[in-house]
């Protein structure tokens, strides 16, 4: 090759690679699943996923970023059709078709049980270990909620509209339990006011990753094991648990 040639392929692969680096790595979330993303009259988006990735990737990576929310069906549509580049959620079949995941997880959340205070089997509700045990109890869940409809579906269930009305059924005693993500009751129970209706039980039915989904034409996938080493030094530095905690106690 010839020296001025080159020159010119250098020049030219460093300005591909300043390009990229300066591209807008677009984010969508769920608009509506407090704590973890949601937004309130029209605000910018927030909430647990958002404060995490902004932190890994934009104040760490030092790469441009946007979040944007919109209803779920919406945003993951976005990100199959390449109108999006990633979003912030649980690794399914489906959305491995077209999405690469990271190794590390944005966050890992416990599955628990809740009960009402008062409930006259608390005891024996608080030493249930595994969704088997459930089998002789009511239990309340939403629709809409991946995680029960795939795993309760079984079960004695009773479903409503959201998760405020199951956590009222429980709270009044006409179900047994719910089983949800820690970090949401936790949130909607400061929020509601439910703190002294109900009671978190001691046993972790699941474990539930939230990872980044990033779709596989996107700029970012040469970017992923960065973020993956960015997300551990987050976690061994304390940065997801002040983020986590910041939404969480009141």
């Amino acid at each position: 090759m010839q020296r001025r040639s080159f020159l010119q392929w250098l020049m030219w692969t460093a300005a591909v690679a300043k390009r990229s680096d300066e591209q807008l790595l677009d984010l969508v979330y769920f608009h509506d699943y407090p704590p973890f993303s949601w937004r309130d009259n029209g605000e910018p988006i927030k909430g647990i996923f958002v404060d995490i990735v902004n932190e890994a990737i934009g104040n760490r990576m030092k790469l441009k970023v946007q979040h944007r929310g919109l209803p779920w069906g919406r945003a993951q549509q976005l990100v199959r059709q390449g109108q999006a580049d990633a979003m912030c959620t649980v690794v399914t079949p489906e959305r491995s078709e077209y999405c690469l995941a990271s190794s590390e997880p944005v966050i890992t959340v416990d599955m628990r049980l809740y009960c009402a205070s008062d409930h006259e089997h608390y005891e024996r509700l608080n030493q249930i270990q595994s969704l088997d045990e459930l089998s002789s109890f009511r239990i309340a869940s939403y629709i809409g909620n991946g995680w029960a409809e795939r795993l309760l579906g079984d079960f004695n269930v009773t479903w409503t509209k959201t998760l405020e009305q199951s956590m009222k059924m429980v709270a009044l005693k006409r179900v047994d339990v719910s089983v949800d993500p820690e970090p949401v009751m936790r949130y909607f129970m400061n929020k509601l006011g439910y703190a002294d209706r109900l009671r978190v039980l001691s046993g972790v039915l699941d474990k539930v990753d939230f990872n980044l989904l990033v779709r596989k034409d996107s700029w970012f996938r040469s970017k992923m094991a960065g973020f993956d080493e960015t997300i551990r030094k987050m976690r061994l530095d304390g940065a997801v648990k002040k983020i986590q905690d910041s939404y969480l106690i009141s």
